[in-house]
């Protein structure tokens, strides 16, 4: 299941996990990570993007393909797929993370499953 829109979110936070590196010459991925934002640090841009604030943790470089889960009633749902991170030159885990926002993608999903 997909979340169909932000009001169905029933938590105040969404969480992030992928298979990062968490330092600047890290050697660490391939460990299966997650962190959890506050929904406040979250935002849809151009209603395809999540855009989440992250100057402390969050989404880091490597994490791309990883998931954004979404408490929705009783269980946890994908809210949006890991696509990169900004200001990594610095920090790997950079200032920005942005995720596709998965319902602006729901027709494109739907279809591609239906010709597997």
């Amino acid at each position: 299941m997909m979340i169909t829109t932000p009001k169905e979110v029933t938590s105040d936070t969404v969480t992030l996990v992928g298979y990062c590196i968490t330092s600047s010459n890290g050697d660490d991925a391939g460990y299966l990570r997650m962190t959890t934002k506050d929904m406040d640090d979250v935002s849809i841009r151009s209603g395809n993007l999540l855009i989440i604030q992250q100057p402390h943790n969050g989404t880091c470089s490597g994490d791309s393909g990883g998931t954004g889960l979404c408490q929705v009633g009783n269980e946890m749902q994908v809210a949006g797929i890991n696509s990169f991170v900004e200001g990594i030159e610095k920090d790997p885990c950079g200032y920005i993370g942005g995720s596709v926002y998965v319902k602006s993608q729901l027709t494109w999903i739907r279809k591609t499953i239906k010709a597997l």
